[in-house]
């Protein structure tokens, strides 16, 4: 019994570490010169009432069950090369120290665009995109909240 507990207070404390250390990067690099830096809140996606539909892939998909169940956005973008390096190295080590899967990746030329997201069962607890440009320009988005894998695949699959 004390085998189980230990084990899921450890799992707990994986799971709110990986989601404080996205947070931590982005507070990190927010105010740095050369950095685009955006951050919302959940208390703006509670004052969200019906969205819009958008069109994704020719479909028009209804977001606002999503979007509802955010509870943060992290936006950064970095245009300077020393800085850019030093955000991909912390977040190769945010994804190393574990807690998120990689859902996918796609390289291109000089672009390399990956997708992590962290599950507690059958929830996205976050979502973590980062993208780079000749090792030069890095674009790293940290989302944030409770979402069902299946809100999320409805969206996605649209």
């Amino acid at each position: 019994m004390n085998r189980i507990l230990l084990t899921l207070l450890l799992s707990l404390a994986a799971w709110s570490a990986s989601a404080q250390g996205a947070k931590e990067l982005y507070l990190k690099y927010n105010q740095s010169r050369g950095v685009e830096a955006v951050y919302i809140s959940p208390e703006m996606f509670d004052m969200f009432g019906r969205l819009p539909k958008i069109e994704i892939l020719d479909n028009d998909v209804d977001i606002t069950p999503v979007v509802r169940e955010l509870k943060g956005l992290y936006i950064l973008d970095s245009e300077n090369g020393r800085i850019s390096s030093r955000i991909r190295a912390d977040f190769d080590a945010l994804v190393k120290q574990g807690g998120y899967q990689l859902i996918m990746r796609d390289r291109d030329d000089d672009e390399e665009t990956e997708i992590y997201a962290a599950f507690d069962g059958d929830r996205v607890t976050s979502l973590l995109f980062f993208s780079s440009e000749d090792g030069h320009e890095v674009n790293f988005i940290c989302i944030e909240g409770d979402i069902a894998k299946q809100d999320l695949n409805r969206v996605l699959r649209k």
